[in-house]
């Protein structure tokens, strides 16, 4: 992201995200001649990788917060 985005706010980035990735689907479907039918398809599937990537982050998250819950704990008990 470059240093310009970052200075918007998060609802306006979201939507400029949004109408990107709907004229890069669109221009697909066409340079390919793919139906909504196809293009629905294959849009599960990168939808599909994009849920995992988050599940990752979060599991990354998650983890961090448990290991500096635990040192916490560990610098309290000594």
């Amino acid at each position: 992201m470059n240093s310009s985005s970052t200075q918007l706010p998060l609802a306006v980035l979201l939507n400029k995200a949004e109408e990107e990735i709907g004229v890069a689907v669109m221009n697909t479907g066409k340079k390919y001649s793919l139906s909504a039918t196809f293009l629905d398809t294959a849009l599960t599937s990168v939808g599909a990788k994009i849920k995992d990537m988050k599940v990752a982050e979060l599991s990354e998250q998650l983890s961090a917060i448990l290991k500096d819950k635990e040192d916490d704990t560990q610098e309290i008990k000594t």
